[in-house]
């Protein structure tokens, strides 16, 4: 059982010190939840006096009874011993007994109600009524009967064949608890919408009493909005008579003619002194008949426009005497000041703080695509896209309130299409008293500028990558010039000592020991004679300057010269040379393609082991040769034959190999001035490089 509440209502009343009247309460009951307050008038129930007039005697009487059991509220009267000497049906039927029997008979004592309907407060508010402590009390339960259900108990005063009696009222009062709620909630809300409004928002009634404020209303009196509520007019004795005078007298005509009213400027003096002006609009509200009972009203402070209006008017005041006066210097100046304008490229507006134009030269009307008189007192949304002209007026915005000049760059559309990048600068202009009277803007576009800056950018950076590179072939070719020092003075070691050791001995050496050392000494000049040619063929084709000489070239006869003469300087390996029939004659520099090929034996010698074999094959092809060299030596990584065709490249597996790392970059840029490609196929333990050479190079 919820808390339950006993109303007093025709309480005995005392008169304190101050000659105020008060109720006299009740102490809070300890368990059962029984406050004792003081009744309002509404709180009055009509049921119980009509119940008074019909409730019989005797509960058989019946025509006040049959009134009672058509109502759908339970209803009884109990006499002074707490006992049901008659009740309505409703009544009869409720459950809710200690004893656990259904229904409430007559007969019944009240003292057996049990606590979820409500039975030891019943039990003692009915008790008060019976003393005479208590006319009349009321006594809300909630969740009575274990459900969800609020009932109001009304327990009234009468007699009984001379004594004292109660008429006892059980009322389901659940949906007016619910609207109640509903209706709090929808004034919770009201309230949060009016106070975010920032105009002052007030509803009054007949008298000029305040039912309803808003917080900025009431803050301008400097009260809280309960406070301010309930007041009239005359209760703010801040506020000049005339200005409640007016007031009084609008609030009548809108009541009197039920028609709305709008007072486009009415002094206002606030609690602080500060006197306003507001634009009034003030409308009838009706009451339930249709009649107007109330006004409201909204009001919106002006003092600062009208301030700039009566500021503008008394500066176009003064301008005209001035005009007056000196109209040929002034129409002089302002000849000048037009030539000025209009002879400079960049585009120049002015402002005031509405953001309306007043002027601009030449330029910028045809920016905006319109003449100048056409621009005057129009903002920018009237000329502009949306979302230029948001832009602008952001910016003017900021600059009005901060009261200071600010550069800006931003993307713009002009009338021709095109998008340009305008540098903007805009600053405020000041009135005689120091006030901000709007803006002056300069716009230039810069878009040739942003262009060269940004080729200027790219240009940075591309002579920084270039540097870079020249750091990085710098120190490629250092350790090139390095790399080529030691690999020339290697052969030429080898041709030395062979040479030493057949002049010193000689002539004890047999046949066949001289001819190993000329073998050892003819290897070593192949070797220095193979490099010199690498790398003039590098050199030559870095400058541009390698002559290529096209005719026909026999594939079949050169690589069979190139295979013996392989063979009899690298006699450690087995080199196998199959040609396929049909290998064509094709057009090519004989001299490049023999260093192309020959780069690649050298190189399948170099890398296999000694007694280790190299294939080489040779077939026709649709649109030419294939020419393949294999080898089963080291191999290449796989990760890292992307680059085995780059300049100075050596792969991880070549390390101890003597080698400069120009040949096969040498052999690519070769086959490819023939219009050929080459390729690399390395796993497996073997190493296969393929030649695709065309029938014909390409014209150079």
């Amino acid at each position: 059982m919820g808390a339950a509440v006993l109303d007093l209502s025709d309480a005995p009343c005392r008169r304190d010190g101050r000659g105020g009247r008060h109720r006299r309460q009740h102490r809070k009951r300890r368990g059962a939840g029984l406050h004792v307050q003081t009744a309002r008038p509404r709180d009055r129930a009509v049921l119980m006096p009509q119940a008074q007039k019909v409730m019989p005697a005797a509960p058989d009487a019946g025509a006040g009874w049959a009134i009672l059991d058509a109502m759908s509220g339970r209803v009884c009267l109990v006499d002074a011993d707490g006992r049901v000497v008659a009740a309505n049906r409703a009544w009869q039927a409720d459950g809710g007994r200690r004893d656990g029997a259904a229904g409430w008979p007559v007969g019944s004592r009240i003292a057996d109600l049990d606590e979820a309907h409500g039975g030891p407060d019943v039990r003692d508010a009915v008790g008060l009524v019976l003393t005479g402590t208590r006319e009349r009390a009321t006594l809300e339960i909630d969740h009575c009967c274990g459900t969800d259900t609020c009932c109001l108990f009304v327990i009234t005063g009468a007699r009984l064949g001379g004594g004292p009696a109660a008429v006892v009222e059980c009322i389901d009062v659940s949906e007016q608890k619910r609207l109640a709620r509903d209706l709090a909630r929808q004034k919770t809300y009201l309230r949060q919408i009016i106070d975010q409004i920032p105009h002052f928002i007030f509803v009054k009634d007949a008298e000029g009493r305040h039912l309803l404020a808003n917080r900025p209303f009431a803050e301008a009196m400097n009260l809280s909005v309960e406070a301010f509520e309930g007041r009239r007019h005359d209760d703010f004795p801040h506020r000049p008579r005339h200005e409640n005078a007016a007031y009084s007298k609008d609030d009548l005509t809108v009541l009197d003619t039920g028609r709305p009213l709008v007072v486009p400027e009415e002094a206002f003096t606030d609690a602080f002194g500060r006197h306003r002006l507001l634009q009034t609009t003030k409308v009838p509200f009706r009451g339930l008949e249709g009649e107007p009972t109330c006004v409201l009203g909204i009001s919106v402070d002006v003092t600062e426009t009208r301030r700039i209006e009566r500021e503008l008017a008394a500066y176009r005041s003064r301008l005209e005497r001035l005009v007056e006066e000196r109209t040929a210097d002034l129409e002089r100046s302002r000849a000048v000041l037009r030539s000025l304008l209009d002879s400079i490229p960049d585009m120049i507006f002015f402002k005031d703080r509405d953001g309306r134009y007043l002027g601009c030269n030449t330029a910028f009307a045809a920016f905006a695509g319109r003449p100048e008189a056409a621009l005057a007192g129009k903002d920018d949304a009237e000329l502009f896209a949306p979302w230029m002209a948001d832009g602008f007026r952001a910016a003017d915005r900021e600059v009005l309130a901060q009261g200071r000049s600010e550069r800006r760059e931003e993307w713009i559309a002009f009338p021709d299409g095109s998008r340009r990048l305008v540098e903007t600068v805009k600053a405020p202009f000041f009135g005689p008293g120091g006030d901000v009277l709007g803006l002056v803007g300069v716009a230039r576009d810069v878009t040739l500028r942003h262009e060269a800056e940004l080729r200027l950018m790219e240009s940075t950076r591309a002579l920084e990558d270039a540097l870079r590179r020249q750091k990085e072939l710098n120190e490629t070719q250092r350790k090139f010039v390095a790399m080529v020092s030691h690999e020339f003075r290697t052969p030429l070691a080898i041709i030395d000592g062979a040479a030493q050791l057949v002049l010193r001995h000689g002539a004890r050496m047999g046949p066949g020991t001289v001819r190993d050392h000329q073998e050892t000494i003819r290897a070593a000049v192949a070797r220095a004679r193979h490099l010199i040619e690498t790398t003039l063929a590098a050199a030559s084709l870095d400058a541009g300057a390698i002559r290529f000489t096209p005719g026909p070239v026999d594939l079949h006869r050169m690589l069979e010269e190139l295979v013996a003469q392989r063979a009899s300087l690298s006699k450690d390996h087995r080199i196998a040379l199959r040609i396929e029939d049909g290998l064509p004659v094709i057009q090519g520099d004989q001299r490049l393609l023999h260093q192309v090929f020959n780069n690649l034996l050298s190189n399948a010698a170099k890398y296999s082991p000694a007694g280790g074999g190299i294939e080489v094959t040779a077939r026709p092809d649709r649109n030419g040769a294939v020419v393949e060299v294999s080898d089963h030596g080291v191999g290449i990584p796989e990760d890292e034959q992307g680059k085995v065709f780059e300049r100075f490249f050596r792969a991880s597996t070549s390390a101890g190999i003597p080698g400069t790392g120009l040949g096969l970059n040498v052999a690519k840029e070769l086959v490819a001035m023939h219009g050929g490609d080459i390729a690399l196929a390395s796993g497996g333990g073997t190493t296969t490089f393929q030649v695709r050479l065309p029938l014909a190079a390409p014209r150079r």
